[in-house]
């Protein structure tokens, strides 16, 4: 939510992974509580990572900075029987640009 950004489709959504992933190669997530109602699965997570390679974004793409982020996230995911069928994500994204010394 935090960039506006949706992805319809399991390729739309490999392909932000791919993307998140080329420019934090060492990112981690911590799952840090989570809770279940209905059909509705929300889960707390801590996302960790040194900004090694290029970040798309909105604005074009970052280069590297070498610096390391850690930010809380929440996850809501609306499931049809075993599957997600959407997620929107929620976290701080200036606390990360700042990190990164990006303004």
């Amino acid at each position: 939510m935090a960039t506006h950004r949706k992805a319809q489709g399991i390729g739309s959504v490999l392909e932000i992974w791919k993307e998140w992933g080329a420019a934090f190669p060492d990112s981690k997530a911590t799952f840090n509580s989570a809770c279940v109602s209905g059909n509705l699965v929300i889960i707390e997570v801590t996302w960790t990572g040194t900004h090694t390679g290029p970040m798309k974004t909105e604005n074009g793409e970052v280069p590297a900075t070498g610096k390391g982020m850690s930010m809380r996230a929440a996850m809501v995911n609306e499931m049809e029987g075993v599957k997600v069928s959407l997620t929107r994500q929620y976290f701080d994204l200036n606390r990360m640009l700042s990190q990164l010394g990006i303004s």
